[in-house]
């Protein structure tokens, strides 16, 4: 491995439990609101992206449209969210925040935001900016490399 490789590798390392450490952190804080993880994600889709269908939401969070189905189940069961006909798409409601739920958003997203000033002294502005720019990097590359070995999975020939 190059010095580079090496490097890159270390710091692909630490993705993992930072990950993890991240996601439990957040499924606490969730649980404060009665949100779980995948709650609370459909919230806060809904509220940086505007509204959407249910297979939309799943796309962008590379999960299965069952699991945002059953999520959003739950927060319609709550009035967090409403579900309207789609005008393009017969079959497909689009979903979109109450009240209640922007108001949520808001308390949650600002409850996250208390946490995160703690890191303020350790961190800088230009440091959260390289890390972006890494990780949407690796991000843009590694799915460019997945999309590719899954064509050629596609295109081999029965052995």
């Amino acid at each position: 491995m190059t010095d580079f490789s090496n490097h890159l590798y270390e710091a692909i390392r630490h993705l993992r439990p930072a990950f993890r450490n991240i996601a439990t952190s957040v499924e606490i804080r969730s649980a404060r609101f009665d949100l779980n993880t995948g709650t609370r994600a459909c919230l806060e889709y809904l509220s940086d992206h505007g509204d959407a269908p249910v297979p939309v939401i799943a796309r962008s969070l590379m999960v299965e449209r069952q699991y945002i189905q059953r999520n959003v189940n739950d927060l319609l069961a709550r009035n967090l969210v409403t579900r309207k006909k789609n005008p393009k798409h017969k079959k497909s409601n689009v979903i979109s925040l109450t009240r209640d739920g922007k108001t949520l958003v808001t308390e949650v997203k600002q409850a996250e935001a208390d946490v995160l000033s703690g890191l303020q002294a350790t961190i800088s502005a230009q440091e959260i900016n390289a890390t972006i720019h890494v990780l949407s990097s690796l991000s843009e590359f590694f799915k460019t490399l997945n999309e590719e070995d899954k064509l050629k999975e596609e295109i081999r020939p029965n052995d």
